[in-house]
Parts: C-alpha cells; sequence; structure tokens
C-alpha cells in the first residue's frame, strides 16, 4: 500500500497537482500539499457535481426527470 501511495503521489506531483516537502520535525516523513491550481480545479469539479445532485434530488422530489448539465 505504501508503494501505491507514493506512486500516486509522484504521479501527482508530476502532473503539477501536488507538491512535496520534506517534514523538518521528522525526516522519514513528507508533507504533500495541493498545488493553486489543483485546488481551483477540485473546487470546479465540486461545483458540477454539487449542480448534478441538485438536479437529481429535484427529480426524485418532483418526479420529474431532467437531463443533466454536461
Amino acid at each position: 500500500a505504501l508503494g501505491t501511495a507514493r506512486r500516486s503521489l509522484t504521479m501527482m506531483e508530476r502532473r503539477g497537482f501536488v507538491v512535496r516537502t520534506g517534514d523538518p520535525s521528522d525526516g522519514r516523513r513528507a508533507l504533500v500539499q495541493l498545488t493553486p491550481s489543483a485546488r481551483e480545479q477540485l473546487e470546479e469539479c465540486f461545483e458540477v457535481i454539487l449542480s448534478s445532485a441538485a438536479l437529481l434530488v429535484e427529480e426524485v422530489a418532483t418526479g420529474i426527470p431532467r437531463r443533466l448539465a454536461g
């Protein structure tokens, strides 16, 4: 599992989604942060997800199917 996590983080780092820095208090650990670009992209994704969920709730509540945007 640790190897998989490292590979995933390396891939995200290469794509510019995260930055890794050494933990100054524990040399065995790395601190991982989202880049501003990744944070912005995630916020956009959450907006789409929340909009889609709202449409689904409306469909269930009204019984009127609507087409999801997107």
